[in-house]
């Protein structure tokens, strides 16, 4: 039989229930054939693994992940893309879940501020100073950090927001159904297609984790859709990188995007979005990924002084 040593702390009572006898610290592990797999990430989980021992376990955790979610050729052909370019044009339901969600976000932004400020909300896992769950405003100042904000209003939609507003009494009666169903709908879209893409990215670029990071509980509670109103005098936002792991730019009512140093205007298409890297991926990745540096100029038509509203998600990790 296979034998391989592994150093870690007893925990024996859970292994011997998946087929390891009565395991004592610092002993060779007989693995069976048939149980090796179960072993490993049952240590994995207990946080018993290290060096050699904990590769292995991620790479068999990596490829169950990528078995288990169905992974076409063209989506791997794009997790490389995604890889080589950092960002990628990938299919997108936008036509059935987008406009219901960016028509209910106009008619909130025209509400009066007194209205959209029982809306700013403080979510499990939101650290920064100032809340980042639901309404907000920037009013395109320099904050005490050196970071300038564009002037805008920013709806960030979480699931855990909707008890939030419940436990704080707030009046959402007339914005039941958008909040309710169309905007979870677009949230749950666009989360499993960056669990798709995690775990593609695992396939196509091993030893990171990127699903397993994805998906851990510490990381669902940071994920966050963003719903973005410019000012009316204004349309465009300064350069920057965002710093998620993955942002998947939805949709927007005028073209303004423009990513990497070439300045490209991206000009979103009825069933597609952009997905591309923040900075957290390529800290995950030691710089083996790049996250895409993008700004947004005003590309409205003369005389045109309608809001630019957009659709984003963050999907973050916690590194």
């Amino acid at each position: 039989m296979p034998k391989t040593t592994y150093d870690w702390r007893v925990r024996g009572q859970r292994l011997t229930q998946i087929g390891v006898r009565k395991p004592q610290p610092k002993d060779d592990v007989i693995l069976l054939p048939s149980y090796k797999e179960r072993v490993l990430m049952e240590m994995l989980k207990l946080g018993l693994l290290a060096g050699e021992a904990m590769a292995d376990a991620q790479t068999i955790k990596e490829r169950t992940v990528a078995t288990t979610i169905t992974l076409s050729a063209a989506v791997l052909a794009r997790a490389q893309e995604l890889v080589a370019c950092g960002k990628v044009v990938i299919p997108f339901p936008t036509q059935a879940l987008v406009p219901p969600v960016i028509e209910g976000w106009r008619r909130f932004v025209d509400e009066p501020e007194k209205y959209k400020i029982g809306w700013t909300a403080r979510l499990k896992g939101e650290i920064r100073r100032r809340p980042s769950s639901g309404w907000t405003r920037r009013d395109g100042t320099q904050r005490d950090d050196g970071v300038y904000d564009d002037k805008k209003q920013i709806f960030h939609f979480h699931p855990l927001l909707i008890p939030w507003l419940a436990k704080h009494a707030v009046e959402y009666t007339k914005y039941t159904h958008w909040l309710h169903l169309h905007v979870p709908r677009l949230y749950d879209a666009c989360r499993a297609t960056a669990r798709t893409y995690a775990a593609a990215l695992d396939a196509v670029l091993p030893g990171y984790s990127f699903y397993d990071r994805l998906c851990e509980e510490d990381s669902e509670c940071l994920h966050r859709l963003r719903l973005l109103a410019y000012d009316e005098e204004t349309a465009a936002g300064k350069g920057h990188f965002d710093i998620s792991f993955l942002t998947i730019h939805i949709a927007e009512s005028h073209p303004g995007l423009r990513m990497g140093d070439e300045r490209t205007l991206f000009v979103a298409r009825p069933g597609e979005a952009l997905l591309f890297f923040g900075e957290k991926a390529e800290r995950l990745t030691s710089g083996k990924v790049k996250a895409s540096w993008h700004e947004v100029t005003d590309e409205r038509p003369a005389g045109d002084t309608s809001s630019r509203c957009s659709a984003i998600y963050f999907g973050h990790i916690v590194l």
